[in-house]
């Protein structure tokens, strides 16, 4: 009963990760642009503030061992911290191999979910830096309840030559 159980689970895992790579925007890669924030600031000069172009890292799920404290940073620089926090969750079909990341030229922002019942999918917005500091900005949807329970998860993949601290903001509008 136990690894009946377990089978359904996993099987939940990979329906839920197909249905997030049909429905989702399949490498989708938003263009950045510069705009000017018009917001006080001490110095009497208008800040910079551009949006970051970024890349939805697909077939990925978080392991059942890690604990909440280690995405308290969304921002992952290694190969070694990505492995230790993400297991592949490779499907059939052509684009069924999870998203490459090269960690010598890119980074990782990743935002999870507590584990729930309810179909939920995170969708990104966009990210925003002003040099020194970098916000992205995603959208929570919650769905019908399920039989099964799964933890959602969004990655993405930023080019290095954006640096910064990295703040994720989920809204459910």
């Amino acid at each position: 009963m136990k690894q009946k159980i377990q089978y359904f689970n996993r099987l939940a895992v990979v329906i839920f990760a197909a249905s997030i790579h049909i429905f989702g925007s399949c490498n989708e890669t938003v263009k950045s642009a510069e705009t000017t924030n018009n917001s006080d600031s001490i110095s009497g000069e208008e800040p910079t503030v551009k949006e970051v172009a970024f890349q939805i890292a697909n077939g990925y799920f978080l392991k059942n061992n890690v604990p909440d404290s280690l995405l308290n940073n969304p921002k992952i620089e290694t190969q070694e911290m990505f492995d230790k926090l993400f297991g592949m969750a490779t499907v059939m079909g052509e684009n069924g191999k999870p998203t490459a990341i090269n960690f010598d030229t890119h980074f990782a922002i990743a935002v999870a979910l507590p584990e729930t019942d309810k179909a939920t999918i995170l969708a990104p917005d966009n990210i925003i830096s002003d040099g020194s500091n970098m916000t992205f900005n995603y959208k929570i949807r919650v769905g019908q309840q399920s039989t099964a329970t799964i933890k959602p998860l969004l990655i993405v993949i930023v080019d290095k030559q954006n640096t910064g601290n990295v703040t994720a903001k989920g809204s459910t509008n």
